[in-house]
């Protein structure tokens, strides 16, 4: 049973709209980002065991081995304004920003050897005004990869380079860090499944079983997919690139119809003969997480919020970015 008081209709899979999002976390309405991350802490999917979700693709049907996770970053730089003809009397945002940026890539070597690791920032405030030597510049990104341990790592090291290339400026930095998504992995028997069912729709030429392909796209099927078995077939119904202005819904037939089809044959083959391949699943699984508990611990520690540069009495400087 959902309990209307706390349920709101203003998250969903992606972690897009963060300044939104975060005002709904500021107001107490939500805590993450995205929606499966809410069902797991409110208890929605308590006593689910496992669970699928189909996502839009271009192959009539298509499976992958999983795809990555990240942090939600949103840096803020502060300095102190002034004319631009005098620009000894200010303390320029921007400069620590695009040093940030600089300093960031150079120790992209560092970071892991997750070939998957994304970071990808963009600056959503740049100044005020051309000739007013820049007071607050924002950063947001995301630093994705294929593991907790990964991202936790790589975030780490991040946040070290944002936070020196605001002291080396005499500028303030604010971090906040959220958790984004999981990595998800697949469950090898769901998939299995999805290629006897998907037998019975498709041409055996038109069923990409990639099981071992990784994705550096994310998902909030991640999360679950660190309490439980999860499976994320695609089934196509559009082509051009997704999430562009350009993709379109190009097969109605195959991403409605056919769709339903499989996901209720999906339900079938687990569910039949007393829920015996279900029961298989569960008992073979293998998730990162053994309780809801320790999930909420475990992203709760990838969140962090406050000032990343402290100017002490003394003259003396200490980072903190974690």
């Amino acid at each position: 049973m959902i309990n209307n008081d706390l349920w709101y209709n203003d998250i969903a899979e992606e972690t897009i709209e963060i300044e939104y999002r975060k005002s709904l976390c500021d107001q107490g309405k939500i805590k993450y980002y995205c929606g499966k991350q809410e069902f797991i802490r409110r208890g929605i999917l308590d006593g689910v065991d496992l669970a699928m979700m189909v996502h839009s693709g271009s192959a009539p049907l298509a499976v992958n081995g999983g795809c990555n996770g990240f942090v939600s970053k949103r840096m803020t730089f502060i300095g102190k304004a002034s004319h631009g003809a005098s620009p000894e009397r200010g303390l320029n945002a921007l400069y620590a920003a695009t040093n940030a940026l600089s300093a960031a890539n150079a120790i992209r070597e560092q970071y892991s050897g997750d070939r998957y690791f994304r970071f990808h920032p963009i600056i959503t405030r740049g100044g005020e005004a051309v000739n007013v030597i820049p007071s607050e510049v924002v950063v947001e990104s995301f630093t994705r990869g294929s593991s907790m341990n990964t991202i936790t790592s790589a975030n780490e090291k991040i946040n070290r380079a944002f936070a020196a290339s605001a002291a080396a400026m005499g500028c303030r930095l604010v971090i906040e860090d959220k958790h984004g998504s999981a990595p998800r992995k697949e469950d090898r028997n769901l998939q299995a499944a999805v290629l006897e069912v998907g037998r019975l729709l498709f041409d055996e030429s038109d069923i990409k079983m990639n099981t071992d392909a990784w994705s550096s796209g994310c998902t909030d099927m991640g999360d679950v997919s660190t309490l439980m078995p999860v499976v994320h077939p695609f089934v196509g119904s559009g082509k051009l690139p997704g999430h562009s202005s350009e993709f379109y819904v190009e097969d109605r037939e195959n991403g409605c119809v056919t769709n339903a089809k499989f996901q209720l044959g999906m339900i079938y083959y687990v569910m039949c003969d007393g829920a015996k391949y279900a029961k298989k699943v569960i008992d073979e699984a293998q998730v990162l997480y053994s309780s809801k508990e320790e999930y909420l611990e475990a992203t709760g520690q990838l969140s962090f919020y406050g000032d990343a540069v402290d100017y002490r009495e003394d003259g003396s400087i200490l980072l903190k970015y974690k």
